[in-house]
């Protein structure tokens, strides 16, 4: 009885030791792999965080001359306002700001209705809706470039040359925005929408008082996105606004650049204050955009 008690007692031992050296060894990697994606996430943090800071650590070094003849250093001495303030002064930086704002709020407005419109209507059971999904994924894979030509003929034959309208007539549906639309609305129950017809709810209230409220991720993402469009679009506003006065801020910032080479303290100043509207809508949108970002891929 004592042996075979012995002998269960060494099996014993021995599952406890494979057991343990199984799950140090599980660990081990676990630890391995959470150090690895950690680090990797901090790589990636700093390469892209850096170039802002060296933004920010360039705009506001003053005078300029400091920027010459000695060793570049990480920190920041002596910051000065005085770069933002010569931006701010000497340039219509507040007029170009007006004009790029408007356009931007514009095309966002115009963005959250239109494409509302058209992801309420691909969720409809219709014939040839495949068709036209299929057609809106082509158009998307057409570079910019090629229909502009046509646009700007269609923009002069409506009047809209040298008008904020015909800069937002363009980027006023964005078929990626439509899809983020359509994902949120497919994943609301077929049967709400029914029970709200049979109340006899309207296709509008439908989509703005049922759709609305229960995509507000999607609807986040869709405004961070046209924003974003909008605010950093070049080509097509230099091609409709001639006019200084209507000129937008990536308009007025290659023309400052070309007119203040060299006085880089300037220049990145006047960078700096463009990109800030759009971090601040990012901020204040982030957690939206992320949680839309994730019901994408999960719905896929």
């Amino acid at each position: 009885m004592s042996r075979d008690n012995e002998v269960l007692n060494r099996r014993d031992i021995g599952l406890l030791r494979e057991r343990v050296s199984f799950w140090r060894a599980a660990d081990r990697t676990e630890l391995l792999t959470r150090t690895g994606y950690f680090l990797l996430a901090a790589i990636m943090g700093v390469a892209f965080v850096f170039p802002l800071y060296w933004l920010v650590k360039i705009s506001v070094m003053w005078p300029s001359a400091n920027l010459y003849g000695g060793v570049p250093t990480l920190g920041i001495e002596n910051p000065s306002l005085a770069n933002f303030s010569k931006v701010l002064f000497e340039v219509d930086f507040l007029t170009f700001l007006f004009n790029t704002a408007f356009i931007a709020v514009t095309v966002v407005g115009a963005n959250l209705i239109l494409n509302s419109l058209a992801a309420y209507g691909l969720t409809l059971d219709f014939r040839g809706r495949r068709l036209v999904q299929g057609f809106l994924v082509a158009n998307m894979m057409i570079p910019a470039q090629t229909v502009i030509i046509p646009a700007f003929l269609v923009s002069q034959r409506l009047g809209l040359l040298n008008n904020r309208f015909g800069v937002v007539l363009p980027l006023a549906i964005i078929i990626i925005n439509i899809f983020v639309l359509y994902t949120s609305f497919d994943a609301v129950p077929e049967s709400m929408i029914e029970s709200a017809r049979l109340d006899g709810a309207s296709e509008l209230y439908i989509i703005f008082g049922i759709y609305w409220p229960l995509s507000k991720a999607a609807l986040a993402a869709n405004v961070i996105l046209a924003f974003v469009f909008a605010w950093n679009t070049y080509i097509w506003p230099l091609l409709i606004l001639n006019e200084q006065e209507l000129m937008t801020l990536t308009q007025a910032l290659a023309s400052f650049q070309g007119n203040n080479q060299g006085r880089y303290g300037l220049m990145y100043a006047f960078t700096l204050m463009a990109v800030v509207p759009m971090v601040v809508l990012f901020l204040l949108l982030q957690k939206q955009f992320i949680e839309s970002a994730v019901m994408g891929s999960i719905k896929e």
